[in-house]
């Protein structure tokens, strides 16, 4: 549990959980939700480490957000994803994701003295889109206490699929 201020959110309070283990299986279900003045969310996801006793993972999950952005104008977001992981060596060092992401997003009640850039992305949007990313992780511990080793990623994410936006993202993360 927590509680926070920003300028754009406001005071929000939050709730988080989740549950490593899963009924003993080494499953994962996880929620949070975000409530203040300017913002609510809700996350959740369930994730198996060996999916259909195999080298590899799933994870399903879904979220919803909305935002008002001082008085010009609201966000509201929601989707889900799917997401498989296989890990490409024995000594569970490299695993390689793929995932499919699908997002709604409706700007409205844009104010008439926002921003020109505002206005014209008042509507909806969705956006459907496939991530890939490529993990390298030598960590001693990838939950509690680590000591020693280190996370890297590759990924892109091309959205286009399906939806009305287009774009490709690359990001490396160490």
């Amino acid at each position: 549990m927590g509680a926070g201020y920003s300028v754009i959110d406001g005071f929000t309070g939050t709730f988080s959980v989740t549950k490593h283990n899963f009924m003993g299986t080494g499953q994962r279900i996880s929620g949070s939700a975000e409530y203040g003045g300017f913002r609510r969310a809700v996350d959740l996801s369930f994730f198996e480490p060996w999916f259909f006793d195999t080298d590899t993972s799933f994870q399903i999950g879904g979220f919803f957000s909305q935002r008002s952005f001082f008085t010009d104008y609201k966000e509201m977001t929601y989707g889900s994803s799917v997401r498989l992981g296989h890990w490409l060596d024995q000594d569970k060092r490299w695993r390689l994701w793929s995932s499919y992401r699908f997002a709604f997003t409706d700007i409205f009640e844009v104010s008439t003295a926002a921003s020109r850039e505002i206005q014209k992305s008042s509507g909806q949007r969705t956006v459907s889109s496939v991530p890939l990313e490529l993990v390298y992780d030598s960590r001693d511990s990838v939950f509690f206490n680590t000591t020693k080793g280190s996370r890297q990623s590759l990924g892109v994410e091309v959205a286009g699929l399906g939806g009305n936006l287009f774009f490709t993202r690359h990001v490396l993360d160490s």
